[in-house]
């Protein structure tokens, strides 16, 4: 499967890790499969390691319905951090792209990043006062 998901209780993060040749239904499937899950609590920040997709098969109207998703399954308690990670820069831009569609659409705050361990610190950062 290209992509799956592990909820890791003692980091308190949910990491989606796809690879190969991505779909949107796969995207989809995964995200549906992971809200379900008892592990899941309320507010847990993601990572999405894509740096092994090699190619994302969505069109603009696939990010739409996953920003559909994302407001129908957003947290009661407010804001969740998503951090992707990507290894060129198409994916960086498709990153972007899917970040400036689904801004002010959801209570989801998604950044994308090259580097797996500053995506982490920037989901576990304190917000400032």
């Amino acid at each position: 499967m290209p992509m799956t998901y592990e909820i890791d209780l003692q980091k308190g993060e949910v990491i989606f890790t796809g690879t190969g040749t991505l779909t949107e239904s796969e995207i989809l499937d995964c995200v549906k499969a992971m809200r379900v899950d008892p592990a899941l609590a309320s507010g847990m920040p993601r990572l999405s390691d894509c740096t092994r997709v090699q190619i994302l098969d969505i069109s603009s109207a696939g990010f739409s319905s996953l920003i559909e998703h994302l407001q129908s399954t957003a947290d009661p308690n407010g804001l969740a951090k998503n951090a992707l990670v990507v290894s060129n820069t198409h994916g960086f831009g498709l990153g972007r792209m899917f970040s400036a569609m689904s801004e002010g659409q959801t209570d989801v705050e998604l950044k994308v990043f090259y580097d797996l361990e500053e995506a982490r610190s920037w989901l576990h950062a304190k917000p400032q006062a």
